[in-house]
């Protein structure tokens, strides 16, 4: 007689064993960090069927493939510079040159002179000039964020944008597919409604069955006109607004751009667009963007884009670099902060070449469990000087990095996985000194406000608590 559950018994093993030993080998070839390896090797061959079929949902980074296809991982495909271009970059200054120096060869766009950059330190303030720049636009308005909330201040987006496609202008929005769900009803539904093209980045859906938690566009960018763009850490939404308290209920940074740089930010837009299932954007020729009749301020600066597909790690190795290049200061505010190894090496060798390095952190930020690990690894930094804040309330959602006064980075990208690993990112860094000043004036008066920790707070928590950070900080890859 057939023994059927020798038979079942035998498939099931065979499978197991192929899924298991292809996934963990898959993992080993192309996870970069051995610990990860190490760690998808180990479900995949020891939780059978359930490890591998995690690895194969979550595991494998499917992204990088999909825009070679759209031929997007190049943008200097799109964007056309003229083979005679030349950056000039003798009025840097020694400091200068040396930060432009470590971009040039990481990223392969070039520094570009002459941009005006505007901070604004309140959501009114930011919102009410975006609306402004909308209400005027002749030609186009790209408009991309991670968060568009169907609030007042969403409402009041969706009615500028409608009333501009209305004179003729020409409208594109594009929100992430995980993002537009923190808001009912859901912001691409209120805007298809109201006639504007919309697209959403990665968005769930069951058939055919797609669902990305990680891999978001955290991107924030308005573009205008193709000449004055908007971005930082804002998103669309009241939490920015100060309520009858004189609080918001999360404090960040935006900022206003013109000059040659909008023209690097256009086709990041662009091949996000695409990828997402929208048609081509003609874009504005590179080499009319670079003249002197287009120079509008004395900042220079340069886009980086960051994500899981070409661009993977490239603002992390310029952010580590830059800190090892420091002479003098480093200024890092940051709502989460979860550094690698690199990183914490480059912190510490900083502070030991006698580099002040000051970091502000929200007292309370809104994922607990991020703040748990953090304090996991504080002890590392904080032993060999480096000067951790706390920020009190409101949550602060601000991301700024300024290093010996003259070079700065502004964007999207936290200091976490998340953000250096996961998520598509976008960064401006600038290098001007009177920029640079302004900005270490607000890190200043912000710093004034925040308590300093230590590590006789550290060492103060509870074993529990001690516990309950360090098991946090297992998952920090995800968090």
């Amino acid at each position: 007689m057939f023994d059927w559950s020798t038979l079942i018994i035998t498939l099931g093993t065979g499978t197991w064993l192929v899924l298991g030993i292809g996934t963990a080998g898959h993992a080993l070839l192309y996870k970069r960090e051995p610990s990860t390896a190490l760690g998808w090797s180990l479900v995949c061959l020891l939780a059978p069927y359930f490890g591998a079929l995690a690895y194969l949902a979550i595991g494998i980074n499917r992204i990088e493939r999909r825009a070679q296809r759209f031929d997007l991982v190049s943008d200097e495909k799109l964007q056309k510079i003229p083979k005679d271009f030349k950056v000039q970059t003798s009025e840097l200054g020694a400091s200068g040159k040396l930060f432009v120096s470590i971009s040039d060869r990481i990223i392969k766009r070039p520094i570009l002179q002459g941009n005006h950059i505007a901070p604004f330190f309140t959501g009114e303030t930011v919102f009410d000039s975006m609306l402004r720049d909308i209400q005027i636009a002749k030609s186009s308005i790209l408009l991309m964020t991670y968060i568009f909330r169907t609030d007042d201040i969403g409402r009041r987006f969706v009615k500028a944008l409608t009333e501009a496609k209305k004179r003729g202008v020409e409208v594109k929005v594009l929100i992430d597919g995980i993002g537009e769900r923190y808001t009912w009803p859901l912001p691409s539904d209120v805007l298809r409604t109201a006639g504007i093209d919309v697209c959403t980045f990665l968005s769930p859906r069951l058939f055919p069955p797609s669902f990305h938690l990680n891999l978001r566009n955290h991107r924030k960018l308005l573009i205008v006109d193709g000449s004055v763009a908007f971005t930082g850490g804002m998103n669309l939404g009241n939490q920015h607004l100060v309520d009858s308290s004189g609080n918001a209920l999360t404090s960040d940074m935006h900022f206003r751009l013109t000059g040659p740089i909008v023209s690097q930010l256009t086709p990041v837009f662009s091949a996000d667009w695409r990828f997402a299932g929208g048609d081509y954007i003609k874009l504005i020729d590179y080499g009319n963007k670079v003249g002197l009749k287009d120079l509008t301020g004395d900042s220079w600066a340069r886009v980086i884009t960051d994500g899981p597909d070409d661009d993977l790690g490239k603002l992390a190795l310029v952010i580590n670099t830059a800190i090892s290049a420091a002479k003098d200061s480093i200024r890092i505010l940051t709502p989460y902060f979860l550094p690698n190894r690199e990183m914490i090496a480059a912190l510490k060798s900083a502070a030991l070449r006698g580099v002040e390095v000051e970091i502000i952190l929200p007292e309370k930020s809104n994922l607990r469990v991020v703040d748990w690990a953090t304090k996991n690894l504080l002890w590392e930094i904080l032993k060999w000087n480096v000067k951790v804040f706390y920020q009190p309330a409101p949550f602060a959602h601000t991301k700024l990095l300024i290093v010996d006064g003259s070079y700065v980075q502004i964007g999207s990208a936290n200091l976490d996985p998340r953000s250096l690993r996961l998520n598509f990112e976008l960064v401006v860094e600038i290098v001007d000194k009177t920029f640079a000043i302004d900005l270490e004036k607000h890190f200043k008066k912000i710093l004034n406000s925040s308590r300093q920790t230590n590590l006789r707070e550290l060492d103060a928590r509870s074993i529990f608590v001690r516990l309950r950070d360090s098991l946090a900080w297992l998952f920090s890859p995800y968090l």
